[in-house]
């Protein structure tokens, strides 16, 4: 596996050259995390490359942060991400429609369409699980 150094993530390239990464506060970074001492005390410092389907069927690729509690995801589009925060709900509401109208190839006409998104992790690593649930703005 290519060595990876923590960094600030910019752009959906990085969630495909490692599937999980770990917030660390003290540099404001993100560390790959590719042994299993690499895994912070607190799930709400993961993030994990994901799956997100629609309610009519849609496939998106994004990542989502937290295992048992998601509160934050973020959808992939043109080399960036659209974030979605369930303790930023109005500014979440513009990122996704921001993100429906910068994706008219999806389909998808407003951000009420794209939830609740059901998400599966693509983690595909020995050793680890993916875990799916639903994610929803409301």
């Amino acid at each position: 596996m290519t060595m990876l150094a923590p960094k600030k993530l910019t752009t959906p390239s990085d969630f495909f050259a490692c599937p999980i990464w770990r917030y660390d506060d003290e540099d404001d970074l993100y560390h790959p995390v590719l042994e299993e001492e690499d895994i912070p005390e607190s799930e709400r410092d993961l993030s994990f490359r994901a799956i997100f389907t629609t309610p009519s069927g849609q496939k998106l690729d994004g990542y989502l942060v937290g295992i048992s509690r998601v509160f934050s995801i973020g959808l992939f589009g043109h080399d960036r991400f659209y974030h979605a925060n369930k303790n930023l709900g109005p500014e979440s509401k513009g990122w996704m429609e921001e993100y429906v109208s910068d994706r008219p190839e999806i389909g998808i006409k407003s951000w009420q369409d794209l939830f609740p998104l059901q998400y599966t992790t693509q983690i595909d690593r020995d050793g680890y699980r993916d875990f799916s649930g639903t994610f929803n703005l409301d």
